[in-house]
């Protein structure tokens, strides 16, 4: 690791939400906003900087996770946009795209994306991680505190 260039994972921000009427079709909602700050303190720029960060992944059909921010497609759905430009210099991916050996079919679908980035010397710049996690209303989802 490279002391120069610091990344910082700032605590988790939670908003809570809950939808519908009976009890039966209630619904709980929580988003959950993840503030990544990376430094650059070398004179140099920074090229090409790749950090690998994930969302949660639901082993239940009940829960329900959907990437937010940055906007890349739904793992499984085809789409055109294999990465995103998520600000200046910043590109966001799905990990495993561009390895030749990684099925399309499976890409995103373990929660593993990828932020690459390319910083100016003695700059900073920041990112958020954004997802929600959706799940009725008497289930209570474990491992995200």
């Amino acid at each position: 690791m490279d002391p120069s260039v610091r990344i910082t994972y700032h605590a988790r921000e939670k908003k809570s939400s809950q939808y519908g009427f009976m009890l039966m079709s209630k619904t709980s909602t929580v988003s959950y906003t993840q503030r990544i700050t990376v430094q650059n303190a070398k004179s140099i720029p920074l090229e090409a900087l790749k950090i690998i960060d994930n969302i949660p992944v639901s082993q239940d059909d009940s829960i329900q996770v959907k990437l937010i921010s940055p906007a890349l497609p739904q793992p499984g759905q085809p789409s055109s946009r294999k990465s995103i430009s998520a600000g200046s210099g910043v590109c966001a991916q799905w990990h495993g795209v561009g390895d030749e050996q990684a099925l399309e079919s499976t890409i995103g679908k373990d929660g593993k994306l990828n932020w690459v980035l390319n910083i100016p010397p003695m700059k900073t710049v920041h990112l958020a991680l954004q997802f929600e996690v959706t799940s009725p209303h008497d289930v209570t989802v474990q491992g995200l505190n």
